[in-house]
């Protein structure tokens, strides 16, 4: 990379910095009620005897307590509106607010496909005995849901799409992976994806146009015979969505149904985006948390662009082919969970995606909410998501939280009053943007250093290591190397959950244009088995830890065009205390 490309990055990220991002300055505790988005999905609802209320935001329709394995529920909640509908959304959140609440609050729940009993077939190792496999993809809607399938199916399609001069395949040692090894990885991953016997997503696409009007979710577990439960996080009635501008939309004297969209079927948009658990074991006690709610996609997003937000999103499409445009939604945040039996034991499913348009410490506190909702669950837990944990604020910028964050936050202060008292100290302010954003985005773990590279991205993962559930067990956060596929710092946090590699974690995300050095690590797993001291190495048990973590970055990446944004995670559990069993005999 020469140095103009150097400079050209150098200069957005320092804009980057200063006009959106800025320092996340402190929020104050009173920035959000906990209880009021759930107590509004109750209060607007028309049927409110179908919810049994767990806590403030926690929700599970009644008869899922008792759902039976062949039931399916709640199916008919993804037709319940129709284009006119989504277009009086856009005029007005409040439009049939009854249906959206209850689309936000049920879960949807396929327990028809597959019935896996006392005599499933578990995997087996040497080193571990009997494990279940679990994974997680974050499928970018599924625009590419065909390449999905090839995954699972036809795998070799995928080798001849291989693009060896692709820059995101030289994360590691800086040098291109040959056209020979890059066909062995993928095949080799492919194998490892295919063979998951629990698989989270985020971002699934519900009837959109880009995705054909697949249920995304429906399809692949139908394809690959899971079962599945989803929620939709959000509805998509953004202008591009719904095939009309935002001239005709804001014009409230035109009726929907005199409006021909351009591209837009009427009778089959549904504009759901949705985050789902499939599951070869049948799924119970399902039910969703809504999180603290730190950007309103439905609002800021209707707003005018201001002057900052143009130059920052010029400089994106321009240096780094990232195109940002406005994306008006109505929902939010949310975690789904689910219940299900592995070998006679009760496990908890989670996924979850934190929000990207805030800042780090909100992303913390959407953390320490979603851990205070499941502190109660007695039995393993695994947690999986896209934490969005870029270390920056994405949300548009806007005057107000420039100046805000440029003189509230006690880092920006002190970094000005040293460049005041010693000039050569600018020079840090204009490059630290640039080494801050390299030194955090392949491992937002790192330690915090005050005023000169704070990292308040620490705060989500120092939520989840300080935490203990009722019943004693905490995450794992342990390395080892008897644990891991390649041992690049078996002693890093988190290390058998997820595949770290020279500098930082694997990345699981790349933006478009990335000289073969923007990488970051944002998805993550996150497991509670039996153990009680997070980083305790020997003594402990191994039933349901994290065992050979992944992620399958060339699966995803070797193509001229990837098949997501992000890269699939998979991570092996044992199903037995093995070690002590072993060490027993």
């Amino acid at each position: 990379m020469d140095l103009r490309k150097i400079i050209i990055l150098s200069l957005m990220l320092f804009l980057a910095a200063n006009l959106s991002y800025g320092e996340e300055s402190a929020p104050k505790e009173n920035d959000y009620d906990l209880k009021i988005i759930n107590e509004k999905l109750i209060e607007n609802s028309d049927q409110k005897d179908e919810f049994k209320i767990l806590d403030e935001k926690t929700f599970l329709p009644q008869d899922t307590q008792e759902q039976k394995h062949s039931k399916i529920t709640n199916e008919q909640n993804l037709s319940l509106l129709s284009y006119d509908d989504l277009v009086h959304i856009y005029r007005d959140k409040t439009y049939k607010q009854n249906i959206t609440s209850k689309i936000f609050s049920q879960p949807i729940v396929n327990n028809n496909i597959s019935s896996a009993d006392k005599d499933y077939p578990f995997k087996k190792c040497p080193h571990m005995g009997d494990y279940i496999r679990v994974s997680f993809w974050s499928i970018d809607g599924g625009k590419n849901y065909e390449q999905i399938e090839d995954v699972f199916f036809e795998p070799e399609k995928l080798t001849k799409k291989i693009d060896t001069k692709n820059s995101k395949m030289s994360y590691m040692k800086g040098s291109s992976i040959t056209k020979k090894e890059a066909k062995q990885k993928v095949l080799e991953e492919a194998n490892r994806f295919s063979q998951s016997d629990i698989l989270m997503l985020n971002d699934a696409d519900i009837g959109l146009a880009r995705t054909d009007y697949k249920n995304t979710v429906d399809e692949l577990a139908t394809t690959l015979g899971y079962n599945y439960a989803l929620i939709p996080e959000f509805l998509e009635i953004d202008p591009q969505i719904l095939g009309v501008s935002k001239e005709v939309l804001d014009n409230e004297n035109i009726s929907p149904a005199l409006m021909q969209p351009h591209n837009v079927d009427k009778e089959k948009l549904k504009a759901i985006t949705a985050i789902a658990i499939l599951s070869k074991f049948p799924l119970e006690n399902v039910r969703v948390i809504r999180l603290p709610d730190f950007y309103d996609w439905y609002g800021e997003e209707k707003r005018n662009v201001f002057f900052g937000e143009k130059v920052k999103r010029y400089a994106a499409e321009n240096v780094l082919n990232e195109k940002t445009t406005s994306h008006v939604r109505l929902g939010s945040r949310c975690a789904l969970l689910a219940d299900t039996i592995v070998d006679g034991e009760k496990i908890t499913l989670l996924t979850v995606q934190f929000e990207d348009r805030t800042d780090a410490i909100h992303r913390a506190k959407q953390a320490k909410y979603l851990l205070e909702q499941i502190k109660s669950i007695n039995n393993p837990v695994i947690v999986a998501g896209n934490f969005n944990t870029t270390t920056r604020n994405n949300a548009p910028v806007r005057p107000m939280r420039v100046i805000k964050n440029t003189f509230t936050d006690i880092h920006n202060l002190a970094r000005f009053g040293v460049g005041l008292i010693f000039p050569p100290g600018l020079i840090l302010n204009v490059t630290r943007p640039t080494i801050d954003y390299f030194r955090k985005s392949s491992d937002p773990t790192v330690k915090s250093i005050p005023i000169i590279a704070p990292n308040y991205e620490r705060k989500v993962f120092n939520n989840f290591k300080k935490f203990t559930f009722d019943d004693g067990y905490r995450f794992d956060f342990r390395g080892d190397d008897q644990s891991q596929i390649q041992n690049f710092d078996p002693n890093g946090w988190l290390s058998n959950s997820n595949e770290r590699a020279h500098v930082g974690f694997v990345p699981t995300y790349h933006i478009n244009r990335n000289f073969g050095i923007a990488n970051s690590k944002i998805d993550w797993m996150f497991i509670k088995g039996y153990r009680t001291d997070p980083f305790e190495k020997e003594g402990g048990s191994e039933k349901f830890a994290p065992h050979n973590a992944r992620t399958l970055h060339t699966l995803n990446f070797a193509y001229k065009e990837p098949i997501s944004r992000h890269a699939p995670l998979s991570v092996d559990l044992a199903i037995t205390d093995f070690k002590n069993i072993r060490n027993a005999k």
